[in-house]
Parts: C-alpha cells; sequence; structure tokens
C-alpha cells in the first residue's frame, strides 16, 4: 500500500504578481510589458485601451518581434474593453480554465489545496528561502522521515535551470542577509495602479492569506503607479 502527502508551495500572492509578468507559464492575458507597460494588470487602464486596436506590425516592432511579448498583446484572451478586469485563461493538460483576475487565479488555486479533506502540507516559500534548514526539518519531521544533519545541508547560491547548469555550476552558501535585505527592499506592486492595489486588496483580504498563511497586504500610497502613466486616483 502506498500514499501520497501533497507538500503545496505557497508564494506571497504580490510577490507571485510580479513573477508573472516575468514569467507567465500556461496563463494567459492581455497585458502589456516594457517602459509603457500595464502589469501586473487587474484593472485595465489608459494602457490597455491604447494597445487594443494596434496592428501586428507595430507591436513586433515595439517588441523587436519577441514572439511572447508579442502574443500578449495580440491575443486578447477574451478581454475586451467594456470589462472591469482583466480576464486570464490558464491552459492545463485537458482543459482551459478561466478566472476574472490575476489575483482570482491565485486565490481559486490555492483555495482548492485550503479545502481538501484529505492531508497536505502548505509551506510558504518565503520560509523556504529565508530559513531552509528549520523549514525542511519540520516538513521530514511531520512525514515522519530523518532529516540529514545541519553539517551536509549545502546551499545552492543560484538556481539550476537545467544538468548542463548543475554540471558547471559552483556550490556555495547562500548570503541570506543580502537576500533578505533585497526581499524588504522590493516594491510588492511594481507595475500596478492604485486601482489594481485596491482591487487585489479586496480580492486576496481574507483569513486564508490573512491568517493562515501571515501576508499583510499592501497599502495604497502615491508610489504605487504605472511608469509614465497615471492612476485614475491621481
Amino acid at each position: 500500500m502506498s500514499a501520497t502527502l501533497p507538500v503545496v508551495v505557497v508564494r506571497d500572492p504580490w510577490t507571485w504578481l510580479q513573477s508573472m509578468c516575468v514569467q507567465n507559464y500556461a496563463a494567459i492575458w492581455y497585458h502589456v510589458l516594457g517602459p509603457e507597460g500595464h502589469c501586473p494588470n487587474l484593472i485595465p487602464n489608459e494602457v490597455e485601451r491604447k494597445w487594443y486596436f494596434q496592428k501586428r506590425k507595430v507591436v513586433e516592432d515595439y517588441f523587436n518581434n519577441d514572439l511572447a511579448k508579442v502574443r500578449n498583446v495580440l491575443l486578447k484572451a477574451n478581454f475586451t474593453l467594456t470589462m472591469k478586469t482583466v480576464p486570464l485563461n490558464v491552459r492545463f493538460k485537458n482543459e482551459v480554465a478561466r478566472y476574472e483576475s490575476l489575483a482570482h487565479f491565485w486565490k481559486s488555486w490555492y483555495q482548492e489545496y485550503y479545502d481538501v479533506d484529505f492531508p497536505r502540507l502548505m509551506v510558504r516559500l518565503e520560509d523556504l528561502v529565508f530559513h531552509p534548514y528549520q523549514t525542511l526539518q519540520s516538513i521530514c519531521a511531520c512525514v515522519g522521515g530523518t532529516f540529514v544533519s545541519k553539517q551536509n545541508f549545502t546551499l545552492l547560491a543560484r538556481s539550476v535551470k537545467s544538468s548542463k547548469d548543475l554540471a558547471h555550476s559552483r556550490t556555495r552558501k547562500t548570503d541570506f542577509v543580502s537576500a533578505i535585505h533585497l526581499h524588504l527592499r522590493s516594491n510588492r506592486t511594481q507595475g500596478m495602479t492604485l486601482d489594481d492595489v485596491a482591487f487585489s486588496q479586496q480580492v486576496l483580504d481574507d483569513s486564508i492569506v490573512r491568517q493562515y498563511f501571515g501576508y499583510e497586504p499592501p497599502t495604497c500610497e502615491s508610489q504605487y503607479m504605472v511608469v509614465g502613466l497615471p492612476t485614475s486616483r491621481s
């Protein structure tokens, strides 16, 4: 007899929104990157309206024929100018799921794991990054395993993307003090408008985000603006 224990790694929803703009994986939604861009974009504004009717040649020239960035603009993923939010499609193995916004996607994904009636572990990515030994030790103890001693516990200072990278990478300890300072200085709402921030607070303001995971939402302050484009509240 065998059994599986799902271990779900959760990331701060606002930093997750930022990472989706860098790599969107199977998610498709209408968004514009670059100096004139708007991402993460939950509530459409002047950027979406400006680029909605642009011709393919204009978009290709602007993004230097970067296919992924061009596709973000040309494939609207069910978005229309009458919508109050920017929806997205996520392609799974056998279906395409539709969500009202990026924030709704985060909420729905982790809500499903939270609501199940079978054993599962939900671990914050931040704990794995900043307290890896203690966190992995707790996970191992939870499943009845024996964790390696701290002397045998080594950390890679950079991610390994392939076996080729692994062969040429050097193993060294990560400077966690620098990593923590970088995280604390990061802008969790970079690229968002005040309307985006307020909407994300509304969608993600519940007991799961705040009490279970301990993620406090960002505050709406004047620095939350898309570069070169004022928000509707300015």
